[in-house]
């Protein structure tokens, strides 16, 4: 299998506080929420204060399970949202040229995706929902080194 990104990666130390509550982490981003609850509950916290994440970009549609093998690929596991709303907390510019997003399975086996962008009308903002289709192709998905 080869990787399918086209754009060099891009790489972003951030600082994450990891007590605060789901809606606390997305609250810090100033981004209008658009959330199920169900979704926000089961957000993974992950660990580290300080964390290294890396963007990557493949240009096309992409499954969960697709997307999944190119997180391996590349040596990483997905972004943990925490980490996500952090980075685009701390650049709130990020999403301006690189919408992006994370995803993770629930224990019940249905695949969730935090993705944070700004729309075609300038609305800036972070949604949290159950997906179980994937991902368009303007996605930078953010990965953390195993």
């Amino acid at each position: 299998m080869t990787q399918i990104q086209i754009e060099a990666p891009e790489v972003r130390e951030v600082l994450v506080i990891r007590d605060r509550t789901p809606y606390e982490a997305l609250n810090a981003t100033g981004l209008k929420k658009y959330v199920v609850n169900d979704a926000v509950r089961l957000m993974p916290r992950g660990k580290g204060k300080k964390v290294k994440l890396v963007f990557f970009h493949l240009r096309t549609f992409i499954t969960h399970q697709v997307l999944k093998q190119e997180y391996a690929l590349r040596k990483l596991r997905p972004a943990d949202p925490y980490s996500l709303a952090a980075a685009n907390e701390a650049e709130p510019t990020l999403i301006d040229k690189r919408p992006n997003c994370t995803h993770w399975q629930g224990a019940n086996g249905r695949w969730y995706s935090a993705t944070f962008s700004v729309s075609k009308d300038k609305e800036r903002s972070v949604c949290v929902v159950e997906n179980g289709v994937g991902f368009n192709d303007f996605w930078w998905y953010a990965g953390i080194p195993e």
